[in-house]
């Protein structure tokens, strides 16, 4: 039976690679040849298949130590870096952390039908503390609120307490 890859049903449009930072020298190889000739083969087979496809990619790693490293190929990197956008790390905006956890009460609210309402001033003071993590964690961090408060808002003692 055959299933479409990911790089077949991107075919005209875009396809999203993260971590980018961490694909193995072979595998980095490969991309780039798809990138160049826009076809791949699949696995086992020896057709090549055409691929008109846009790379958005995302990493936490830094690409220019790695490609001096030589462990993230230079002529990938520049395939890749055509239109760079750097998001600085959670800790280094702070300011986002009140925005992102109105975000994501929103979206928890609306997911689990809970009525909490946001947190308290002392529960933000503890997110606040959370700085280190990115926003995946952070998000996990709020989950902890919802389960464990019912409804209201959620205070220090039921989130960020870890």
């Amino acid at each position: 039976r055959h299933r479409l890859g990911r790089f077949e049903a991107a075919n005209s449009g875009d396809i999203f690679l993260d971590e980018i930072g961490d694909i193995p020298m072979p595998i980095q190889v490969k991309l780039l040849r798809v990138l160049e000739t826009k076809h791949f083969e699949r696995v086992g087979d020896h057709r090549p298949i055409f691929a008109d496809i846009r790379i958005i990619a995302a990493t936490n790693r830094n690409l220019t130590e790695l490609v001096a490293q030589e462990r993230f190929r230079e002529d990938l990197f520049f395939r890749i870096n055509v239109i760079p956008i750097y998001l600085p790390r959670l800790k280094e905006r702070m300011e986002d952390i009140p925005i992102l956890t109105a975000h994501f009460i929103r979206a928890l609210r609306e997911r689990t039908g809970k009525d909490i309402s946001g947190i308290s001033p002392e529960a933000m003071f503890g997110a606040k503390n959370f700085y280190n993590v990115n926003s995946q964690c952070f998000e996990t961090v709020n989950q902890v609120c919802f389960t464990n408060y019912s409804g209201g808002i959620c205070h220090n003692g039921h989130s960020f307490a870890f």
